[in-house]
């Protein structure tokens, strides 16, 4: 087993854009990186890139109990350690609350929070013991934490997206019920919550109930998620950073399209 002197992240998903932008925030302030997808042709790309700062594994799953325990084992093969956990579940495609199937709901809707619920689990285990084994001085300046990155759906539902809304909300809620039992191991979660790209892209009209008119960036969630996982937010728990243009606080307020007339 590799052992690496440098703090390391897990992140597991959205290796085509968040997960991607992450790796190399977090290389760049020399952490060790260990990013999983199932998208074998992204990861390929990032470690092109990325080189030795990044390890990565692409197993047939990254929801179920198997493939995110085959996620910490190359994980700790790769570095020896984990340090925080970035999250990023997929987001399932828009439908309309009439055109769920019950199968369906089993199968995708509720994926993400047990995949969020799971990877607290297996994570968190892996977290305790290395502070259990750590000296007593170094435990108590030790860090870990999860960082979850969800839609705005996590928040509220769009027309035609009730998929997308009851999954993220679902797995914000799963995150956050952990938040007690976790800080008592002195573990940290938190939340980020965003217009993510692919919204954007599938729903254009976004822009006309987004005060500042556009998605997140993925550099921008990936900085969040580089706060949240710094000794900057060591006494943050339980919170989620909402990265929505104003659309949660502003929208209904402004109408941009009639601005952009007058």
């Amino acid at each position: 087993m590799a052992t690496s002197s440098h703090p390391t992240l897990v992140i597991i998903g959205g290796a085509k854009r968040i997960g991607n932008v992450c790796a190399r925030v977090f290389s760049q302030q020399g952490w060790s990186v260990f990013l999983a997808d199932t998208d074998a042709k992204a990861l390929k790309a990032i470690k092109e890139t990325l080189g030795d700062k990044v390890d990565t594994l692409s197993p047939s799953t990254i929801t179920t109990n198997i493939g995110l325990n085959n996620i910490l084992s190359g994980a700790m093969s790769a570095f020896g350690h984990v340090d925080a956990v970035c999250h990023i579940p997929e987001l399932p495609p828009a439908k309309n609350f009439g055109d769920i199937k019950v199968g369906e709901f089993e199968e995708k809707i509720i994926a993400p929070a047990r995949s969020i619920t799971a990877a607290l689990r297996i994570f968190s285990d892996q977290m305790i013991k290395q502070m259990e084994d750590m000296d007593p001085a170094a435990a108590k300046t030790a860090n870990p934490s999860f960082v979850q990155v969800f839609g705005l759906g996590a928040l509220y539902g769009d027309p035609g997206a009730y998929s997308q809304h009851v999954s993220q909300a679902m797995a914000l809620a799963a995150a956050k019920a952990a938040t007690i039992d976790l800080a008592a191991q002195r573990i940290r979660t938190n939340a980020i919550i965003a217009v993510r790209p692919r919204a954007e892209n599938e729903e254009p009209w976004l822009k006309e109930r987004t005060p500042l008119g556009r998605h997140s960036f993925a550099e921008e969630i990936s900085q969040a998620v580089a706060f949240l996982t710094s000794d900057g937010a060591a006494n943050m728990t339980g919170q989620s950073i909402i990265l929505d243009g104003g659309r949660s606080t502003l929208n209904g307020v402004c109408n941009l399209k009639d601005e952009e007339e007058s």
